[in-house]
């Protein structure tokens, strides 16, 4: 077969430009020019990492306080749902109340 044909395309070659690389730059600075300068990135990163740290602490204070707590179903719990009224097609908010009533 063909290399310079796709085998799905029925029509003929007439002409063709083959290239032979040695190596293939994806990450070249030579036309990707940078928009910020790391001095104007830095602070802004520095924020994201101290809040980052911020939310960690937090996340952990949270799990150590959930370990102390009593396991859940001690209290009430309402529900609120919806309901949907298939002849009428408008569906309607209603409490667990109402529902069983």
């Amino acid at each position: 077969m063909n290399p310079l044909r796709d085998g799905n395309y029925t029509g003929k070659v007439e002409s063709a430009i083959r290239f032979h690389l040695e190596t293939w730059d994806v990450n070249c600075q030579q036309y990707i020019h940078k928009r910020f300068s790391e001095r104007q990135i830095t602070p802004g990163i520095e924020k994201l990492h101290s809040r980052a740290l911020e939310l960690e602490t937090q996340l952990a204070a949270l799990r150590d306080q959930a370990d102390c707590q009593p396991d859940a179903g001690t209290g009430t719990l309402t529900l609120l749902g919806l309901a949907v009224m298939p002849v009428l097609g408008n569906p309607t908010r209603v409490s667990s109340r109402d529902a069983h009533h």
